[in-house]
């Protein structure tokens, strides 16, 4: 189901929505004791997706960016400190996620259905 809208929204509007909610999902579900991967799977997003020079930026509040940016910076700081330590929380980009689901329900979704259906009635025909 995900990847059919991960295409729709690259084929129709952007790369980034897609791009942010893969290393979302990827983030989301790895092991939370994993805390090497989970900070590099932050930084990751926020460098590829947030960041102001990200090459996928998405577009969230400007609230929103600064929170994120100043959780970015305070793991950094965390990690140089005490790596053994470090806690990634697992809510850090949930904000900017809610955002973006929003933004697919309001502005993409009933485009995406509407296609769907079409390429479904199609497939039927052929």
């Amino acid at each position: 189901g995900s990847t059919y809208l991960y295409h729709f929204l690259i084929d129709n509007f952007c790369d980034e929505i897609p791009k942010f909610l893969v290393l979302y999902n990827e983030f989301k579900h790895c092991n939370p004791c994993n805390h090497r991967l989970k900070y590099n799977l932050a930084l990751k997003i926020f460098h590829e997706c947030v960041s102001e020079s990200a090459p996928h930026q998405i577009n969230v509040p400007f609230a929103t960016f600064r929170q994120i940016q100043s959780d970015i910076h305070a793991i950094e700081q965390q990690h140089d400190a005490d790596v053994h330590t470090l806690n990634v929380s697992n809510d850090i980009f949930d904000a900017a996620f809610s955002q973006i689901k929003r933004l697919i329900s309001q502005n993409h979704w009933s485009n995406f259905r509407r296609q769907l259906r079409e390429t479904l009635q199609q497939s039927q025909i052929v």
